[in-house]
Protein backbone atom coordinates (compact mmCIF):
# COMPACT_ATOMS: atom_id res chain seq x y z
CA UNK A 1 0.00 0.00 0.00
CA UNK A 2 1.32 3.41 -0.94
CA UNK A 3 0.98 6.02 1.81
CA UNK A 4 0.17 9.71 1.26
CA UNK A 5 3.79 10.51 2.18
CA UNK A 6 5.11 8.07 -0.43
CA UNK A 7 2.75 9.54 -3.06
CA UNK A 8 3.78 13.12 -2.27
CA UNK A 9 7.49 12.23 -2.37
CA UNK A 10 7.03 10.41 -5.69
CA UNK A 11 5.30 13.48 -7.14
CA UNK A 12 8.13 15.76 -6.00
CA UNK A 13 10.73 13.35 -7.44
CA UNK A 14 8.85 13.37 -10.76
CA UNK A 15 9.08 17.18 -10.82
CA UNK A 16 12.82 17.03 -10.08
CA UNK A 17 13.66 14.63 -12.93
CA UNK A 18 16.60 15.65 -15.06
CA UNK A 19 17.97 18.10 -12.55
CA UNK A 20 21.48 17.89 -11.20
CA UNK A 21 21.92 18.59 -7.51
CA UNK A 22 18.47 19.04 -6.04
CA UNK A 23 16.66 19.02 -2.72
CA UNK A 24 13.21 17.44 -2.72
CA UNK A 25 10.72 18.03 0.08
CA UNK A 26 7.46 16.24 0.85
CA UNK A 27 5.01 16.59 3.69
CA UNK A 28 2.15 14.35 4.71
CA UNK A 29 0.64 12.93 7.84
CA UNK A 30 2.78 14.01 10.81
CA UNK A 31 6.18 14.27 9.12
CA UNK A 32 8.19 16.30 6.66
CA UNK A 33 10.84 14.64 4.50
CA UNK A 34 13.80 16.41 2.89
CA UNK A 35 15.99 14.48 0.44
CA UNK A 36 19.29 15.94 -0.78
CA UNK A 37 20.17 14.38 -4.12
CA UNK A 38 23.23 14.44 -6.33
CA UNK A 39 20.90 13.90 -9.30
CA UNK A 40 17.35 12.77 -10.02
CA UNK A 41 16.49 10.61 -13.02
CA UNK A 42 13.18 9.15 -14.17
CA UNK A 43 13.25 6.11 -11.88
CA UNK A 44 16.15 6.66 -9.48
CA UNK A 45 18.52 9.16 -7.96
CA UNK A 46 21.81 9.57 -6.15
CA UNK A 47 20.85 10.12 -2.51
CA UNK A 48 23.16 12.16 -0.28
CA UNK A 49 20.96 12.61 2.76
CA UNK A 50 17.44 11.83 3.89
CA UNK A 51 15.94 13.81 6.77
CA UNK A 52 12.60 12.91 8.34
CA UNK A 53 11.19 15.52 10.72
CA UNK A 54 8.19 14.78 12.94
CA UNK A 55 5.71 17.60 13.52
CA UNK A 56 6.33 17.35 17.28
CA UNK A 57 9.56 16.35 19.08
CA UNK A 58 9.98 12.69 19.96
CA UNK A 59 10.03 11.89 23.69
CA UNK A 60 12.88 9.33 23.77
CA UNK A 61 15.68 8.99 21.20
CA UNK A 62 16.69 5.53 22.47
CA UNK A 63 13.21 4.12 21.94
CA UNK A 64 12.99 5.83 18.55
CA UNK A 65 16.35 4.38 17.46
CA UNK A 66 15.20 0.90 18.48
CA UNK A 67 11.99 1.26 16.46
CA UNK A 68 13.95 2.46 13.43
CA UNK A 69 16.20 -0.62 13.67
CA UNK A 70 13.08 -2.82 13.79
CA UNK A 71 11.21 -1.15 10.92
CA UNK A 72 13.84 -0.53 8.23
CA UNK A 73 14.41 -3.29 5.67
CA UNK A 74 14.80 -1.38 2.39
CA UNK A 75 18.48 -0.70 3.07
CA UNK A 76 21.05 -2.72 5.02
CA UNK A 77 19.87 -3.70 8.52
CA UNK A 78 20.74 -1.09 11.14
CA UNK A 79 21.66 -1.48 14.80
CA UNK A 80 21.79 1.05 17.60
CA UNK A 81 25.44 1.81 18.39
CA UNK A 82 25.12 4.83 20.63
CA UNK A 83 22.45 6.51 22.75
CA UNK A 84 23.20 9.80 24.46
CA UNK A 85 19.93 10.47 26.25
CA UNK A 86 21.26 13.55 28.01
CA UNK A 87 22.29 15.08 24.69
CA UNK A 88 19.15 13.84 22.97
CA UNK A 89 20.93 11.86 20.27
CA UNK A 90 21.17 8.25 19.13
CA UNK A 91 23.18 6.72 16.29
CA UNK A 92 22.45 3.60 14.26
CA UNK A 93 24.83 2.00 11.77
CA UNK A 94 24.76 -0.85 9.29
CA UNK A 95 24.88 -4.18 11.12
CA UNK A 96 27.23 -5.77 8.58
CA UNK A 97 29.01 -2.99 6.62
CA UNK A 98 30.58 -3.56 3.21
CA UNK A 99 34.34 -3.91 3.50
CA UNK A 100 37.09 -4.24 0.94
CA UNK A 101 40.83 -3.60 0.73
CA UNK A 102 40.32 0.15 0.59
CA UNK A 103 37.81 0.69 3.36
CA UNK A 104 34.35 0.26 4.77
CA UNK A 105 30.97 1.54 3.52
CA UNK A 106 27.92 1.78 5.76
CA UNK A 107 24.60 3.51 6.42
CA UNK A 108 24.28 5.75 9.46
CA UNK A 109 21.15 7.20 11.03
CA UNK A 110 21.32 10.02 13.55
CA UNK A 111 18.22 10.38 15.70
CA UNK A 112 17.35 13.54 17.64
CA UNK A 113 13.97 14.54 19.09
CA UNK A 114 13.40 16.83 16.08
CA UNK A 115 14.77 14.80 13.13
CA UNK A 116 16.19 11.52 11.89
CA UNK A 117 18.92 11.79 9.26
CA UNK A 118 20.15 8.91 7.08
CA UNK A 119 23.39 8.98 5.10
CA UNK A 120 25.74 6.45 3.55
CA UNK A 121 29.44 6.84 4.34
CA UNK A 122 32.74 5.43 3.09
CA UNK A 123 35.79 5.40 5.34
CA UNK A 124 39.08 4.56 3.66
CA UNK A 125 41.54 2.70 5.87
CA UNK A 126 44.29 5.15 4.92
CA UNK A 127 42.29 8.31 5.66
CA UNK A 128 41.34 9.81 9.03
CA UNK A 129 37.90 11.05 7.93
CA UNK A 130 34.91 9.44 6.29
CA UNK A 131 33.08 10.79 3.24
CA UNK A 132 29.40 10.85 2.30
CA UNK A 133 28.56 8.45 -0.54
CA UNK A 134 25.87 9.28 -3.11
CA UNK A 135 23.76 6.13 -2.85
CA UNK A 136 21.64 5.18 -5.88
CA UNK A 137 18.07 4.32 -4.90
CA UNK A 138 15.02 3.71 -7.03
CA UNK A 139 12.21 6.17 -6.33
CA UNK A 140 10.03 3.34 -5.01
CA UNK A 141 12.84 2.22 -2.66
CA UNK A 142 13.28 5.78 -1.41
CA UNK A 143 9.53 6.09 -0.83
CA UNK A 144 9.44 2.79 1.05
CA UNK A 145 12.44 3.79 3.17
CA UNK A 146 10.84 7.11 4.08
CA UNK A 147 7.59 5.30 4.95
CA UNK A 148 9.47 2.88 7.19
CA UNK A 149 11.20 5.71 9.07
CA UNK A 150 7.88 7.56 9.46
CA UNK A 151 6.23 4.35 10.76
CA UNK A 152 9.09 3.89 13.25
CA UNK A 153 8.69 7.46 14.50
CA UNK A 154 4.96 6.88 14.97
CA UNK A 155 5.60 3.58 16.79
CA UNK A 156 8.07 5.32 19.12
CA UNK A 157 5.29 7.65 20.30
CA UNK A 158 3.03 4.76 21.37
Amino acid sequence: MTTPLHKELTEQLRKAQGQGEVTVEAQAEDVTVVVDMEHCDRYAGGIRQITVRPDAPLPDVGTTAGKIAEHINVIDPLQVVEVEGGEGRAILRTTDPETDQEGVTYWEATVTPDATTLQRFHKEHSEPDRAVVDEPLLHRELGSLVDQVAEALEAARE
